[in-house]
């Protein structure tokens, strides 16, 4: 019964922290001095490798960090949908996180471009200036 109980409860957790997968080239942790891009807030973004990809700032907690789950192109402009990693659970820290998507086709690689960043708590909207 214990190793019911054991299992139950790992598969609840497991499901909990299960979300959309992430469209993201490359994550790792940043900060805007360490970036040097436009900054609104928290978030920034800049052209990665000529313009092959996009990188972009964001902030949130350590243990839900936001992540790219889907990138359109709407008149030129990029929308990226994000999701949040972790549970129900966050923890109360700012933590700054970069996350890449590859360039979309309908973009102008290296061009000053608008970016709306769209989840179900915000919508962010920046410009990657031009390279």
């Amino acid at each position: 019964m214990t190793r019911l109980v054991l299992a139950v409860a790992l598969l609840l957790t497991l499901t909990a922290c299960t979300s959309t997968p992430s469209v993201s080239t490359g994550e790792y942790q940043g900060s805007l001095d360490d970036f040097g891009g436009e900054t609104v807030g928290e978030t920034s973004a800049l052209w990665v490798d000529g313009g092959e990809r996009i990188a972009i700032l964001t902030g949130g907690s350590s243990s839900c960090a936001p992540y790219p789950t889907a990138v359109t192109v709407i008149d030129g402009t990029i929308e990226i949908e994000t999701g949040r990693s972790g549970g129900d659970v966050c923890t109360a820290d700012m933590a700054a996180i970069t996350f890449e998507v590859e360039t979309p086709a309908g973009v102008a690689a290296g061009s000053e471009t608008k970016i709306i960043l769209l989840s179900e708590d915000f919508r962010t909207e920046i410009t990657v200036p031009a390279l």
